[in-house]
């Protein structure tokens, strides 16, 4: 039987409502009708990445996105090993999550606005998306929880290897919280520690890119966001640009449409409107960088 709580050597103590949502979720498991451990897919101790890849704990439709997100190549990119403490920022429905918790044998935590009690609906549904993630498997069972809402990481400064964030830096722009969320990443690593971002790409930077802010309402409707000015808000939160790469980009993509990057796949947000060109197109155009915090 495995709790969700974090390895309280590396991970701060998160809020009070968040531990007890952890706290409920693990007196429900130790009941009688909870799920036996042995019922769920195990994995062996992997090399590489590319020995996760074809587990069979993995979603199918996650599988099915391998061909866009790349992810043996850009995790090598970052240069993330097995023996590293990675922090990975919102992680979603758990695409990278099934692919870094079986792989990373330091320290791994996932971190972001977690509440099962929250006002918010969304909060509480990415909330119990995680939870039933943590739960199907013994894979999982490593995985710490850190809270994340742009102005707090419950991390403890100078502590990880790595920071890791896939398709989130929109979400975070506007009243400067992109800004903050980078000086949070930049607080948590080590000196020399690695900041890897993939992000949607924009092809034009928008009148007024200003560092402390960008409008938000443009950036929340479309999900794309210019190359240069996230690389601008990571350095001027400390961070040395050290490599970009083109391992996540389509070519395919203009980056122009009608309910931004969701018209695209997974989330084909017009249904069957035009489906098959956006199938075609595949999912969106992505910068993928490496960042640094100085060593000294």
């Amino acid at each position: 039987m495995k709790t969700l709580k974090p390895p309280l050597s590396f991970v701060k103590t998160r809020s009070s409502t968040i531990l007890a949502s952890v706290l409920t979720l693990f007196i429900a498991a130790c009941s009688p009708e909870a799920t036996s451990p042995s019922s769920n897919p195990t994995v062996s101790t992997p090399n590489t990445i590319k020995d996760v890849l074809s587990h069979q704990h993995r979603e199918q439709g996650h599988v099915e996105r391998d061909k866009y997100r790349n992810p043996a190549a850009t995790l090598e990119f970052f240069g993330i090993t097995a023996d590293m403490d990675v922090i990975e920022i919102n992680p979603g429905r758990g695409y990278y999550l099934e692919i870094l918790a079986p792989f990373v044998s330091g320290k791994y935590i996932v971190a972001g606005n977690y509440d099962l009690e929250a006002e918010n609906n969304y909060v509480r549904r990415s909330t119990k998306v995680l939870y039933d993630k943590l739960e199907s498997s013994e894979i999982y069972k490593d995985v710490g929880i850190a809270h994340f809402d742009t102005s707090t990481l419950d991390v403890a400064k100078n502590s990880a290897d790595a920071v890791l964030t896939f398709r989130n830096i929109h979400s975070f722009a506007g009243d400067g919280a992109a800004k903050r969320s980078f000086k949070l990443f930049f607080d948590v690593l080590k000196p020399g520690g690695v900041l890897g971002v993939v992000q949607h790409r924009s092809a034009d930077v928008p009148e007024n890119a200003y560092l402390d802010s960008l409008p938000a309402t443009e950036l929340e409707k479309t999900g794309y966001m210019p190359e240069d000015y996230v690389i601008s808000l990571a350095e001027s939160e400390g961070f040395a640009l050290e490599a970009s790469s083109e391992i996540n980009a389509n070519t395919l993509d203009s980056g122009n449409h009608p309910k931004g990057v969701w018209t695209l796949p997974p989330s084909l947000s017009l249904g069957d409107e035009n489906k098959d060109e956006y199938v075609r197109i595949g999912e969106s155009d992505r910068m993928t960088l490496r960042f640094r915090k100085p060593e000294v």
